[in-house]
């Protein structure tokens, strides 16, 4: 079993190396870190690749982003955990669209918003990155998603796996009620081709009403054939 769970639980894999870590501070780039961490200013690419969970665009990182250095560690998602709490999960979540905000809260992340132009085959709106190692994983297996939300009021929200490479899930929408929800949904990975980071996407407003929710878990496993 194959798991990779952003929130209040862990991230699973196996790491055959202890990780070293970097923690980003005010001024820094991925160029200078790779200068000064790996000795090569020319590795900050492989730098960016590794850290796909917390970076969305290899020229944006902000001070307090924990980055895994390359040669640090190896990965085959068996075994070994390490455990992400909310804040951690606020960071991993990006939005590429204009319209949607993403607040840090003590228990996940607190989103909003409903642009009128969302596609599932492109980044939608709120997003998490998977990785090209989880998306070499799961290429061709099955894949469990879970959304785990919390809302003031009752709504409706989305949630889609995408490969941004051969296809998608599509939308899958769920009603839920004030208090804790969880989606979950099961979507079969064609196998991939060029390979282009595949990620799980949320719409938190698909009906444009003006609510928020919470995301305070977001889990992906690969099930076992």
């Amino acid at each position: 079993m194959k798991k990779l769970t952003f929130g209040l639980v862990c991230l699973t894999y196996a790491s055959m190396t202890t990780a070293q870590e970097y923690t980003v501070k005010d001024g820094d780039t991925l160029r200078a870190i790779s200068a000064v961490q790996l000795g090569n200013s020319g590795k900050w690419q492989e730098i960016c690749d590794l850290n796909t969970a917390v970076i969305a665009t290899c020229d944006l990182i902000f001070p307090g982003m924990v980055l895994v250095m390359p040669g640090a560690e190896q990965s085959d998602f068996d075994g070994v955990s390490r455990q992400l709490a909310g804040a951690d999960l606020s960071k991993a979540l990006s939005a590429d669209n204009t319209g949607f905000t993403i607040s840090p809260m003590d228990n996940g992340a607190k989103i909003s918003g409903a642009p009128e132009q969302v596609s599932p085959g492109g980044r939608p709106g709120i997003f998490v990155a998977l990785g090209k190692k989880f998306e070499e994983a799961a290429s061709g297996d099955t894949v469990k998603v879970t959304v785990t939300i919390e809302a003031e009021n009752p709504g409706l929200f989305s949630a889609a796996y995408s490969t941004s490479d051969v296809g998608n899930s599509g939308w899958q929408s769920m009603q839920f009620q004030k208090g804790e929800s969880s989606l979950s949904f099961n979507y079969a990975v064609p196998k991939l081709k060029n390979g282009n980071d595949d990620f799980v996407g949320v719409l938190p407003d698909p009906e444009a009403t003006g609510q928020a929710i919470t995301i305070t878990a977001i889990e992906v496993e690969i099930l076992p054939q």
